[in-house]
Parts: structure tokens; sequence; C-alpha cells
């Protein structure tokens, strides 16, 4: 990402998808837990792309 995060727009997307995430910035991350289980982690990183690809 080039621009800054729009972090209010961001956070209601993420709230409203049930995902926690740390914008800082031109960044968007999250900080699951190491024993995540491969359905979740795709729900997550599914999330992200939803929201950056628009």
């Amino acid at each position: 990402m080039k621009d800054p995060v729009d972090v209010p727009k961001a956070q209601k997307f993420f709230v409203e998808h049930g995902v926690w995430i740390r914008p800082i910035r031109n960044l968007i991350y999250i900080m699951p837990p190491y024993v995540i289980d491969e359905e979740d982690l795709h729900y997550l990183t599914s999330a992200i792309s939803d929201y950056v690809v628009g």
C-alpha cells in the first residue's frame, strides 16, 4: 500500500467482518496466535484482501 490507511473506515469494515486489525499509517496487520487453524487464517487474510482490493 502506498497511501495512508483511512483508519476509521478500515476499522469499521473489519469490525463488521469480525476481524481485529492493527492499522498503522500505510499498513494493516494482524497478530494471529501461532496455533491458528488454516480456516481461521484464511478468513483473516481474505478479509484483508477484500478490503485492499475493494
